[in-house]
C-alpha cells in the first residue's frame, strides 16, 4: 500500500475508535454540553457588554442582533482559546493506550511507522473537528431560534469552525508527539497537559520567537480585534469578526499548518526510531 493509503486507514480506525465506543457516548455528551451553553451565551450576549469595555449606557441603546453579535465575538475567542483543553481531553492516549497494550505492534509490522503516526494525528484532527463542528451546529441552530437570521448566521458561523481547524490541528500534532514518549496513558495526559501549558507562558515571556510555538497565537491574526469589534458596535455598525485583511488571515492560518506540520514531520521521524 502506499503512505497515503496507510496513513488514510489509521486516521478511519481512530474515527471509529472514537465515536464507536464508551468514549464515543462522552464525546457526543460532551458536545451537546458545550453546544448548548455557547449558543445560550452567544445568542443572549451574555458578559458581552463587559468583555467589549461597552458602558450600560451605550449597550443600552445598542439594538440586540448587534449585542448577540458582541457574545459572539467573545465566545469564538474563548471556543478557540479553548480548543487546547479539547485535543487534550480527546487525544491524550491517542498512541500511549497502544504503547500500553501493545497493540501498535500490530500496526507497524504492516504499515509504516510514519503512516501510522501521522494518521494518529489527522485521525485526532478530525475527530477535534467534528465534535467542534456538532457544537457550532447546536450554536447555529439555538442562534436562529433567538430571531437571528440565516445571513447573519452564514456570515459568523462557519468561520469560527474554519479558524479552529489549523489550530487544532497544531495542538493535535503536539499532542501526539507528546503523547507517544509515555506507555501510560494517564503520565501522557499530566505531560501534554505541562506542556500546552508550558507553551501557554512561554508565549507570554515576551519573547517574540517563543509565540511563534504556541498554536493559539495565530489567532490574533485571523479574528478582528475586540476593541475594533466594540467600537463598530459602539457606531451601530455590524462589526467584522474576523482579521479585515484576507492576506493577514492566510498567513496566520499557514503559520499554524506549518507548525503542526513540522511537529508531525518531528514526531513521526522519532517514532520510527524508538522500540516499541
Amino acid at each position: 500500500m502506499s503512505p497515503a493509503v496507510e496513513t488514510l486507514l489509521v486516521a478511519q480506525r481512530e474515527l471509529r475508535t472514537n465515536f464507536r465506543s464508551a468514549k464515543g457516548v462522552a464525546l457526543l455528551a460532551l458536545t451537546l454540553i458545550g453546544g448548548v451553553i455557547t449558543a445560550l451565551v452567544w445568542s443572549k450576549g451574555m458578559h458581552a457588554n463587559e468583555e467589549l469595555g461597552l458602558s450600560g449606557t451605550t449597550a443600552s441603546a445598542i439594538p440586540a442582533g448587534l449585542i448577540a453579535l458582541a457574545g459572539l465575538a467573545f465566545i469564538l475567542r474563548a471556543t478557540v482559546w479553548l480548543t487546547p483543553l479539547l485535543v487534550l481531553i480527546i487525544g491524550f492516549d491517542s498512541i500511549s493506550s497502544e504503547l500500553q497494550y501493545r497493540s501498535v505492534r500490530y500496526w507497524t509490522v504492516r504499515l509504516r511507522r510514519q503512516s501510522f503516526f501521522v494518521g494518529k494525528v489527522l485521525g485526532l484532527w478530525a475527530v477535534v473537528a467534528i465534535v467542534t463542528l456538532g457544537m457550532d451546529v447546536l450554536v447555529w441552530a439555538i442562534f436562529l431560534a433567538h430571531g437571528r437570521t440565516a445571513a447573519e448566521v452564514m456570515s459568523t458561523g462557519p468561520g469560527l469552525w474554519l479558524v479552529s481547524l489549523p489550530i487544532s490541528f497544531a495542538w493535535s500534532a503536539i499532542a501526539c508527539l507528546v503523547g507517544s514518549q509515555f506507555r501510560t496513558p494517564m503520565l501522557a495526559l499530566l505531560v501534554t497537559w505541562a506542556c500546552f501549558f508550558g507553551l501557554f507562558i512561554a508565549s507570554h515571556v515576551g519573547v517574540d520567537a517563543l509565540r511563534f510555538l504556541y498554536p493559539n497565537y495565530y489567532e490574533d491574526w485571523m479574528l478582528a480585534d475586540l476593541g475594533d469589534v466594540a467600537k463598530s458596535i459602539e457606531q451601530m455598525a455590524t462589526p467584522n469578526l474576523f482579521a479585515s485583511d484576507p492576506k493577514r488571515i492566510a498567513i496566520g492560518a499557514s503559520g499554524c499548518f506549518a507548525l503542526g506540520a513540522i511537529v508531525t514531520a518531528v514526531g513521526a521521524f522519532g517514532f520510527t526510531r524508538r522500540d516499541l
